[in-house]
Formats: structure tokens, C-alpha cells, sequence
């Protein structure tokens, strides 16, 4: 359970840099909150591992190559949240679901036209390790991975052979 762990203090850091720059946004202060007080749980960890995986793992490549049309362009967040097999192959997420992080990403791109370079690489940074460290996580530690058809694998396999954007 160390790599859950390694990820969810991960997790409460990226969270945490987000609020730096945006405290008053009430969704990633909940969020916040709830990770600090659930620290001992390992089922909610567990459980935050798997939904930060289901909600990023599909956009791995966009997020190693550090396309800003990811967060900006909204018909390719349509597009790609829509249409897109990818929730379905990591996860299996609902329709609703799709609509609940089609509305959070559109949200999230307000957020990063505010942020500065700088910020916005401290952000591709934090993904991305988040990325590896969940799938590492998962990988060891969910009793239900075979299920998964290697899509943490393929993640760590595409770090492993692109090793310039895992910086």
C-alpha cells in the first residue's frame, strides 16, 4: 500500500499547488479536505487512486506531450470526451459520468488560461508523475488489476519509451 500512499500525498500536493492559486474554488477545496481526512482509509484510497485513473489515464498521451489543447480547445474536449472508447477502456465510465468530467473540464479550462508558465509546467509535472505513481499503484495494489486488460501497463510502457516527457 506505499505506492497508494506515495500517490495520494501526491495527489494532496498537486491539490494543494492548485489552491495556491486558486483558494476560492470550492470543488478542490473539498477535495482537499476530504484526502487529508481520509488519510487512514485505505479503501478511499484505493477508491481515489482508481477515479483519478479513470479520469486521466485516457489522456495520458496528451498529458506526457503537455498539449494545452487539452484544457483550452472545448470541442476537443467534447470530442475527446464524447466519442472518445477511452472511458470505456479505463473504466468503463457512464454516460453521466462522461457528462460530470466533460462540465469539470470544462471548468478546468477557466482555470488554466489564469495560470502562469510556470505554474502551468508545476501542473504538466504534477500530472504526470500522478500518472505513473497511480498507475505503479494499481498496478501492485488492486486485487482486481487482471481486469484491466494492461492499460496501466500501457501507460508505463509509453513513459519507459518516451523517457524525454516524463520531466
Amino acid at each position: 500500500m506505499s505506492q497508494i500512499r506515495a500517490f495520494i500525498s501526491s495527489l494532496v500536493d498537486f491539490l494543494d499547488d492548485i489552491l495556491l492559486s486558486f483558494p476560492e474554488v470550492l470543488d478542490i477545496r473539498t477535495a482537499y479536505n476530504q484526502l487529508k481526512t481520509w488519510e487512514d482509509d485505505a479503501t478511499v484510497k484505493l477508491t481515489t487512486t482508481k477515479s483519478f485513473m479513470i479520469c486521466c489515464g485516457p489522456f495520458y498521451k496528451e498529458i506526457f506531450n503537455q498539449k494545452e489543447e487539452f484544457f483550452t480547445d472545448v470541442g476537443l474536449l467534447k470530442e475527446t470526451v464524447q466519442k472518445s472508447d477511452a472511458f470505456e477502456k479505463f473504466g468503463g465510465a457512464s454516460e453521466t459520468e462522461q457528462e460530470n468530467n466533460l462540465i469539470k473540464m470544462l471548468q478546468l479550462k477557466d482555470l488554466w488560461e489564469q495560470l502562469t508558465p510556470t505554474s502551468k509546467k508545476r501542473m504538466w509535472s504534477h500530472l504526470k508523475g500522478l500518472l505513473v505513481k497511480g498507475a505503479n499503484a494499481l498496478k501492485r495494489c488492486d486485487p482486481n488489476y487482471e481486469n484491466y486488460e494492461g492499460k496501466y501497463d500501457e501507460i508505463l510502457i509509453y513513459v519507459k519509451n518516451n523517457p524525454q516527457l516524463y520531466r
